[in-house]
This record gives structure tokens, C-alpha cells and sequence, in this order.
């Protein structure tokens, strides 16, 4: 058994005992290993797609993002409609919202005189 003497910060004088016995191996007898995983590694590639495929919100996103790539890439070839031909007699139309009875005609009407009024600037602030 050993005594020790150290002085702290303040200056006083502490004296501590030590036994050796204190100092022993707390598992000397077992050796300490990693634990083994009982399953396969997952790749980072594979864990993504199943915490992916837990979302149900992503599996809808992705299923309509698919439709809609999927619409692009046919509808153009499927549609008897040339979307490189331009119509002259169409090119020049005034902007209607839709046509559903005789006063949303007017409302497009007054719409459109207002959209082709000059703009007068508001008067500046001293």
C-alpha cells in the first residue's frame, strides 16, 4: 500500500492510499469480442429501397411520376395530331377562359379591355 501526496488549484495538500489490488483486470479470464450479426449485410443500395418501399407516400409519388413519364413518352406518337404544324388562322386568337354561357363572355371581354389599358404609374413619394 502506497501513499500519494498531490496539491490542487487552491493549494491544499490531499494524500491518497492506493493497494495494488485495486489495479487488477476486471475480466481477466474472458476475452471481449465484437458480436457476430446473425442475418445477411445489407447493401446500401438495398436498404434504401426498403425503407424506400416502407413509405406508402413514396410509392404513390413514384407511380404517378411513372404514369406521367410514361404518358409523355407515348402520347405524342399516339395522337393523330402533328404537334410541329402551326394553324394560321388560330395564331392570332384573343385569350378566352372558357366559353360556358353569354356572361363569362362578358367577363372575358372586360378582362381583356382592361389587360390592354396602358399602365399609368402611381405618383412618386417625397
Amino acid at each position: 500500500m502506497e501513499n500519494f501526496n498531490y496539491r490542487d488549484s487552491s493549494g491544499k495538500t490531499h494524500s491518497i492510499s492506493l493497494d495494488e489490488k485495486e489495479f487488477e483486470f476486471a475480466q481477466k479470464d474472458e476475452t471481449i469480442t465484437d458480436v457476430k450479426f446473425k442475418g445477411k449485410p445489407v447493401t446500401f443500395a438495398k436498404d434504401a429501397m426498403i425503407r424506400f418501399c416502407k413509405n406508402k407516400s413514396s410509392i404513390v409519388a413514384t407511380v404517378i411520376l411513372g404514369i406521367m413519364i410514361l404518358l409523355a413518352l407515348i402520347l405524342p406518337s399516339a395522337l393523330p395530331f402533328d404537334v410541329t404544324q402551326t394553324h394560321a388562322d388560330e395564331t392570332f386568337l384573343a385569350p378566352k377562359i372558357f366559353k360556358a354561357d353569354s356572361l363569362t363572355e362578358q367577363k372575358n371581354t372586360k378582362m381583356l379591355s382592361m389587360m390592354n389599358r396602358p399602365v399609368i404609374p402611381p405618383p412618386l413619394l417625397n
